[in-house]
């Protein structure tokens, strides 16, 4: 009787064989593909700036104008000279000098003004700060104490001369900034006055010196005007 012939080896090796070779494939493929891909879309604009004159600007009060000669005591004086260097340019850098006397207390009502040449109103606030070249916000301050202070009511036409009628209670915010006798400061920022086009708003200070103030004693507190446009 014929037995059946029992299946040779070949078959299963070759069938192991065609699986090696697939998986070899399979393993071959998937180390070609990428990681990630990436898809990148780019289109193009420019920046065109232009210059005007600035429409924010800072002038002297009267109180500057009317205590600002070489030697007078007290001395009030206003530049709109100066500058910083920041970034290659130059930045509008004014300065308020005083010279105040030892032990005496100075209010000083129109040091400077703000004046709105925009066409469209500006909120205006002060804030004490480094200025943008690194200068500190306090240099060499010792026996003296400040408040610097920023109008309440702001004018289209402030009367001239030494006559402003301003006293610390009604015209000027409370909320100013104020420098200890050591040189901390607190408050930082003065509070956030409204200032229509074509108008004015005035900055002030009190001063006290201490009996100690020495003629050589120099304070210095850097603060920034920010004028925000209203829409």
């Amino acid at each position: 009787m014929n037995q059946p012939i029992p299946p040779t080896a070949a078959p299963a090796n070759r069938r192991r064989r065609r699986s090696l070779r697939f998986a070899v494939a399979s393993i071959a493929v998937l180390a070609a593909t990428p990681a990630a891909a990436t898809v990148i879309m780019q289109n193009f604009a420019k920046v065109d700036v232009s210059k005007s004159a600035a429409c924010m600007v800072k002038i002297a009060g009267a109180d500057a104008d009317d205590f600002d000669t070489a030697g007078q005591l007290p001395f009030v004086d206003f530049s709109d000279t100066g500058s910083l260097a920041v970034n290659g340019t130059d930045l509008i850098n004014e300065q308020i000098s005083i010279t105040a006397l030892q032990g005496d207390r100075l209010l000083i009502s129109d040091a400077m003004r703000i004046k709105n040449t925009c066409n469209y109103d500006l909120d205006i606030q002060l804030t004490a700060e480094a200025d943008p070249a690194g200068n500190a916000m306090i240099s060499t301050w010792s026996n003296l104490y400040m408040k610097l202070y920023i109008g309440d009511t702001p004018s289209a036409a402030l009367p001239g001369g030494n006559a402003l009628p301003f006293t610390l209670a009604n015209n000027w915010n409370q909320t100013a900034i104020e420098v200890s006798s050591t040189g901390t400061v607190l408050p930082l920022s003065t509070a956030t006055i409204p200032l229509a086009a074509g108008s004015e708003l005035q900055v002030g200070a009190l001063i006290d010196t201490d009996r100690a103030l020495t003629p050589t004693s120099t304070g210095t507190l850097r603060f920034t005007v920010s004028g925000t446009a209203q829409p």
